[in-house]
């Protein structure tokens, strides 16, 4: 896992993969999704796109700027500041930019569905790419964007390597967890 930005979106939906490809029961599968819901930040619609606009692969970098397109083309001065929600993860998205259900209405707006919020939420473009012009912005097609941001602490670096180290050592599931509590009530 990479700590940079532009890999929380992939990071979020590896960890994804990694729940389906699990033996999980339907419950545990739950209570596991509904943390992974909890810190669904990095599915954000603006943090999959920043993603999409750093990724190595051309194809990805190119949805980014088409998205980014649209939303600029339908920009509304009336509209007020952006609200942050949370996303519904999609559960069943097939890659990282298909972590939130989005539509585009006949008018060509795009819209995500929201937790928090009943029905669907207007997609706004990243903060972090509305300084560049459209020439800069299409020059990230050849050059990906590169951020300065982390989108991790130290601290969830430190938790997924402490379960990494946890499931390697232990092989039936119902051990690992306690494997886990057992080496970080070492570390104390």
């Amino acid at each position: 896992m990479h700590s940079a930005l532009e890999y929380g979106a992939p990071n979020l939906f590896k960890e994804i993969q990694y729940i389906r490809d699990c033996d999980l029961t339907r419950k545990e599968r739950e209570v596991v999704m509904h943390h992974v819901q909890i810190n669904s930040y990095f599915g954000h619609p603006e943090t999959v796109i920043v993603a999409l606009l750093c990724d190595s692969q051309i194809e990805n970098r190119r949805l980014g700027i088409e998205w980014v397109t649209k939303i600029r083309a339908k920009v509304d001065p009336n509209l007020p500041v952006r609200r942050y929600y949370k996303p519904r993860i999609n559960e069943d998205s097939k890659s990282y930019h298909e972590l939130f259900l989005l539509k585009e209405d006949a008018a060509g707006l795009f819209y995500w569905t929201d937790c928090s919020v009943p029905g669907w939420v207007r997609v706004h473009e990243p903060m972090i790419t509305k300084k560049y012009s459209m020439e800069e912005l299409e020059a990230l097609e050849w050059v990906p964007l590169s951020t300065p941001f982390k989108c991790h602490s130290q601290e969830v670096e430190s938790a997924v390597a402490l379960t990494s180290q946890a499931v390697k050592k232990v092989v039936h599931k119902e051990r690992k967890i306690g494997e886990a509590l057992v080496i970080e009530a070492s570390r104390k």
